[in-house]
């Protein structure tokens, strides 16, 4: 039985490198990719603006529900008296 802790432990530090990794190497692939985007709308200020405004309209709305879903999670975490 002590080596399944060590085990546990030993896989969850594991996935949690391999996670952030992936997220380190999907982070610049966007990057990239939004270099490339933004190089060609940088002469037409409209388009440029219309591009920042599309990524807020996709973060926010994901922002707000990942906070609904936290408050969620504190409700069922925390005993009611």
């Amino acid at each position: 039985m002590k080596g399944h802790f060590w085990q546990t432990i030993f896989f969850v530090i594991f996935w949690n490198i391999i996670i952030s990794v992936m997220f380190v190497v999907i982070i610049f692939i966007l990057e990239i990719i939004a270099f490339f985007s933004l190089r060609q709308l940088m002469g037409n200020t409209m388009a440029l603006s219309i591009f920042i405004a599309s990524f807020g309209f996709l973060v926010i709305p994901s922002a707000a529900r990942r906070n609904q879903i936290q408050h969620k999670l504190n409700e069922l975490i925390t005993p009611e008296n």
